[in-house]
This record gives C-alpha cells, structure tokens and sequence, in this order.
C-alpha cells in the first residue's frame, strides 16, 4: 500500500468507525448504570414499605409519597432503559 491509500484509510478508521466503537460503548456503559440505578431504587422502595409496616400511623403518609417519588424515578429510569436498546 502506497502511503496515500494508509492515509484516507487511516481517516477513514478515525472519522468514522472509532467514533461509532465509542458511541456503541457508551450506551452499553449507560445501560448497565441505569440497570443498577433501577435495582438500587427498588431496594429503597422495599426498604420502605418495610419501615411503614414497622411504623405506627404518623409517618406513613410520609412515606407513601416517597414510595410514590421512586415509583416516578424506576418509570423514568425505564423509560430510558428502553429508549438506549430501541435504539442500540
């Protein structure tokens, strides 16, 4: 190979199929940290319910909007998880 040909290859490998390798990476990364975020948001929603089963009535209202907020989160966090595999 003449170095003409070894250079738009090379342009080629670095403008177009690097960027794509990283771009792939990234997601799959994002992935899994959403996929551990939703896990992680899950085991605070049953701590939760746990503590209100333990609780008398005065901090239960409190808790069930909590229990409400991380149920928004786990949606979300969802909704984003299937978004990034639609699209990967």
């Amino acid at each position: 190979m003449d170095y003409e040909v070894k250079s738009v290859v090379r342009q080629y490998l670095y403008l177009l199929i690097l960027p794509k390798v990283v771009a792939g990476l990234v997601k799959s990364i994002l992935s899994d940290f959403l996929e551990i975020a939703l896990g992680s948001s899950y085991e605070l929603e049953t701590q939760l319910i746990i503590i209100d089963e333990l609780l008398l009535i005065s901090k239960k209202a409190e808790i069930a909007e909590l229990v409400n907020d991380i149920n928004k989160i786990q949606k979300m966090i969802n909704n984003l998880i299937t978004k990034l595999k639609a699209n990967g």
